[in-house]
């Protein structure tokens, strides 16, 4: 009877310690390839253009007293 609900189980112990390492590097690889293609997304949106000194939309400066 013990045998018969051992063997009823989906993943003994030892397949899942198998299978384990497997899981986290192909989690990891799934992580940095979206992490480089969201990334590239996002740099490209970033890129400043080139604006006029005196345009409202250029960045202020830093350093730049607020008295």
């Amino acid at each position: 009877m013990a045998d018969k609900s051992k063997s009823q189980r989906g993943v003994s112990r030892r397949q899942f310690m198998k299978a384990l390492p497997v899981g986290i590097v192909s989690a990891l690889a799934v992580g940095v390839v979206s992490g480089r293609l969201a990334g590239s997304l996002f740099r490209r949106n970033q890129t400043q253009s080139q604006l006029p000194e005196d345009s409202i939309f250029t960045p202020a400066q830093k350093g730049q007293d607020r008295t």
